[in-house]
């Protein structure tokens, strides 16, 4: 499964044309105009920023346990709708694996 930041080298932060591959992404697979791999940058992309692979620690808040399990709820929805096979889960699992590596948010 391809991310936006697939062609940027191994340990590379995430940078200006990344997040606007992203945001092209975005737009193209809502303005109808995307493709698979459009479509599978914005996943992973959502698979990170929902933080649906993260795991709440067991001392987090309550506001700070609902408001990561609403973004995997969300993110599961997309999933359920989708009913991805195995391969493309472990596919998405890899990709934003590689995605949260160059961004803020660790998985």
């Amino acid at each position: 499964m391809k991310t936006a930041s697939d062609d940027q080298p191994e340990g590379n932060k995430r940078g200006a044309a990344v997040t606007q591959k992203t945001v092209e992404a975005y737009r193209a697979l809502f303005d109808g105009r995307g493709d698979k791999t459009t479509a599978e940058i914005v996943l992973a992309d959502l698979a990170v920023f929902s933080r649906f692979y993260n795991v709440t620690p067991g001392n987090a808040s309550d506001g700070v346990r609902a408001y990561n399990e609403g973004g995997r709820r969300v993110f599961l929805r997309i999933h359920e709708i989708l009913c991805m096979s195995e391969s493309e889960l472990a596919g998405l699992y890899e990709a934003a694996r590689r995605e949260s590596s160059r961004g803020d948010i660790e998985i």
